[in-house]
């Protein structure tokens, strides 16, 4: 099992006996000479695109497509370097994992990793709350 992550949780996965592979190494595309944020580099993204003012979630969700077009090349390059079979992902932080395979003709699955019926909309909504939107 190989998964395309952040540094932060290659401990947890070594610990499970697969093999991490670095997304920011991955996807040059996406993050070299931008910072690493929790959706990619959407703060990077916003300040080149003049959105400085858009709070963090209309940054995101106005960068969404760009972000992952920036993110597919390398996407794409990691799942044939590992000779994927099928690919695994949550649809709401890794969406291009889907158009990856999709452009390789590889099974996909999503996995929603949430807290129950219900919880993503109640994500969404206090983000947007706090976002002041």
């Amino acid at each position: 099992v190989h998964y395309l992550c952040r540094e932060q949780m290659r401990e947890a996965i070594e610990d499970t006996g697969s093999v991490f592979h670095s997304e920011m190494e991955q996807m040059p595309e996406l993050y070299n000479g931008r910072e690493c944020d929790i959706f990619g580099a959407g703060e990077s993204l916003k300040r080149e695109y003049g959105l400085e003012n858009d709070s963090f979630v209309t940054g995101v969700f106005k960068l969404r497509t760009l972000s992952i077009e920036l993110m597919l090349p390398g996407t794409i390059r990691w799942l044939r370097a590992i000779n994927a079979g099928s690919v695994l992902y949550s649809p709401v932080m890794n969406g291009n994992a889907a158009f990856a395979a999709e452009v390789l003709g590889i099974p996909s699955v999503a996995l929603l990793p949430n807290a129950g019926p219900g919880s993503i909309q109640r994500f969404f909504a206090e983000l947007l709350r706090t976002s002041h939107m």
